[in-house]
């Protein structure tokens, strides 16, 4: 679902999915009652937020002088915190 695109999803059960939502946003969704003759009001919103965004511009370099590395990248709004790990070595996340 785009951002500040409207979608709905009908059902006679008590759920629904939505997909293709993008990273970083948050959503409102509420949900409404159908009759035969007449609808429910609106319930109150319940928010979504999706998770953050994928580090953009990862970049790493070796630190010769003290056998070391320095990664650093472009972070992302609703990142709070990182991970950084070495794939296949005993330095992981």
């Amino acid at each position: 679902m785009e951002r500040d695109q409207r979608d709905n999803c009908s059902t006679t059960g008590t759920s629904c999915s939505f997909t293709d939502l993008h990273c970083s946003h948050s959503y409102n969704v509420t949900v409404q009652a159908l009759g035969a003759e007449c609808n429910s009001n609106l319930s109150s919103h319940a928010e979504i937020c999706t998770v953050p965004c994928s580090p953009q511009n990862v970049s790493a370099s070796l630190v010769c002088a003290n056998n070391s590395a320095l990664i650093s990248w472009v972070g992302n709004p609703g990142s709070v915190s990182y991970n950084v790990g070495c794939p296949g070595s005993r330095w992981r996340f």
